[in-house]
């Protein structure tokens, strides 16, 4: 474990493997709420995700498309767009929140922070956090695995069809997903177990 003499008498540890584990986890849970969630306010994606994004039959299965979408949903709801590449290299970007429909979007945001926030008091609590600033530590240590499943999650939702890419940009990936987000949630997380 790294660690750092803080100011007063305290001594923090950054928990490392604590937040490559936590991290895995938190990134897990939050897919498969969202999972959960898409599909109760919305059963029949693969289909809906036909007709939005104009896939020819044939292009991918109904669960590919419905594993894409999640992840980028996810990755949306953290705001990261789907960003769309033509062969010319034209490029848009998409949000499927807004596509698809599916539920509310501020639940879909909520998800991911929420859960980074529990994670964190988990984390600090593991790492027995007797201070905000401890906490802060704790908590923010969950961006080693959140941000390793982060950059990985952007490079495997993609989808090719009909000259078009479907993909995350991986530069805002890996900065709001991978870093911001496990940095913030969790650093609140962390601070609130600290706290108390």
């Amino acid at each position: 474990m790294a660690s750092y003499e803080p100011k007063g008498n305290e001594s923090t540890s950054i928990p490392v493997v604590g937040g490559l584990i936590y991290g895995v986890a938190a990134y897990i849970v939050g897919f498969i709420v969202t999972l959960v969630y898409l599909l109760t306010t919305q059963p029949e994606t693969g289909n809906e995700l036909q007709n939005i994004y104009q896939f020819e039959p044939g292009t991918g299965t109904n669960s590919e498309l419905l594993i894409n979408t999640i992840g980028w949903i996810y990755y949306n709801a953290q705001t990261v767009p789907i960003q769309i590449t033509g062969r010319d290299g034209s490029q848009i970007t998409v949000n499927a929140l807004r596509e698809i429909g599916a539920g509310n979007p501020l639940i879909y945001n909520a998800i991911p922070a929420v859960v980074l926030i529990i994670f964190g008091i988990i984390l600090a609590q593991r790492a027995s956090a007797t201070s905000a600033r401890s906490g802060l530590v704790a908590g923010t240590a969950l961006v080693v695995g959140y941000g390793i499943l982060a950059v990985g999650g952007a490079l495997f939702f993609k989808i090719s069809a009909q000259g078009l890419t479907y993909q995350l940009p991986l530069t805002n990936a890996v900065l709001i997903v991978g870093i911001a987000y496990p940095v913030i949630g969790g650093g609140v997380g962390g601070v609130i177990k600290g706290s108390l």
